[in-house]
């Protein structure tokens, strides 16, 4: 009897949770226990349809864009959790490299698009202007200039950052969301210094600006932070310090750990922007506020560290060239 009961325990898990056991890839079955209430196997679906490296049969299916056609009743699904992992998996596959990676960007914007003029679960509503900036197609500014102004602030931070995320990703965009939250913070700033406090939107321009074109906002942020030191003071020291990494290093080695390759479009961080970046950053330390000179402090440390490690790796490499050089005649 127990031989009995064992081999049919066996059998159901082998067929019934064939996802689990050897990672299916059958689009059928992972979309079915995507919806699962089991952790382990809509856990275990969730990887396979986001994560995990394609096999040729799974990777066929994403490529012909099978996976977003099927994603897309999840996406309906009543319940908000199902839903979020279905969003999640779309955004994921859309920007995984892969031969179908712009014809599933396309059809990612179009199922979070539609799924944006109906869905009422602010977490899912971030979650979906998060993906308009992880997408990045011609339509996710138009989007996510909507979703800024939304009443939750949840989902109005989320769309703001994403349109940092929109810039980093593609600079094309840069000439219209750089101006564009350049007004927008100017008027949150406003609104602080007026009422005493903020709703978040500037601190979540602020971070927004750790992906776009440092020389243009770093003026922003300098009035911004002179206007309402205490409300922007964290998002400050952050962005200054993201900034200051940026361009740091001249490229010594590509096996040498901190290489920054140069960047290569119009409003790129230049050598100066970064400087610049660092002495903000410097300037900091000095904060009033003891929480926010402490942060500036320890970001200054790091930095310096990172110097010192730097130039020793970039002195290795000379002496290490040099002995390898011909000698002389």
């Amino acid at each position: 009897m127990r031989i009995a009961a064992h081999g049919l325990a066996l059998s159901f898990l082998l067929v019934v949770g064939v996802s689990v056991v050897l990672g299916s890839d059958d689009l059928g079955v992972l979309i079915n226990d995507l919806a699962d209430p089991d952790h382990d196997r809509y856990t275990a679906a969730f990887t396979r349809l986001a994560f995990d490296g394609p096999s040729p049969q799974l990777a066929a299916v994403i490529k012909s864009g099978e996976l977003i056609d099927a994603l897309g009743g999840i996406l309906n699904h009543p319940d908000r959790g199902v839903r979020m992992r279905g969003l999640s998996v779309v955004i994921s596959r859309a920007v995984w490299p892969s031969p179908g990676r712009v014809f599933l960007r396309d059809q990612a914007f179009e199922l979070l698009r539609a799924r944006a003029a109906v869905e009422s679960y602010a977490t899912s509503r971030a979650r979906i202007a998060s993906g308009f900036g992880s997408v990045a197609v011609a339509g996710s500014m138009p989007m996510l200039e909507s979703m800024s102004v939304e009443r939750d602030g949840r989902v109005r931070t989320a769309a703001l950052r994403a349109m940092g995320a929109l810039g980093g990703a593609d600079p094309a965009f840069l000439d219209h969301i750089t101006p564009y939250l350049a007004d927008r913070l100017s008027t949150a700033v406003a609104e602080i210094v007026a009422k005493g406090g903020g709703d978040g939107t500037a601190s979540a321009i602020m971070s927004a600006f750790r992906d776009l074109d440092a020389r243009r906002v770093l003026d922003l942020m300098a009035a911004a932070h002179r206007s309402a030191p205490r409300s922007l003071a964290v998002e400050y020291v952050w962005t200054c310090e993201a900034l200051a990494w940026q361009e740091r290093y001249d490229e010594i080695d590509p096996e040498i750990p901190g290489a920054v390759p140069a960047q290569r479009h119009p409003y790129a961080i230049r050598r100066e922007d970064s400087a610049r970046a660092m002495a903000m950053l410097r300037t900091a330390q000095s904060h009033p506020n003891e929480k926010t000179s402490r942060m500036a402090r320890a970001s200054v440390a790091k930095i310096e560290a990172s110097d010192i490690r730097h130039a020793d790796a970039a002195a290795a490499f000379a002496a290490q060239s040099a002995s390898k050089s011909p000698a002389p005649e």
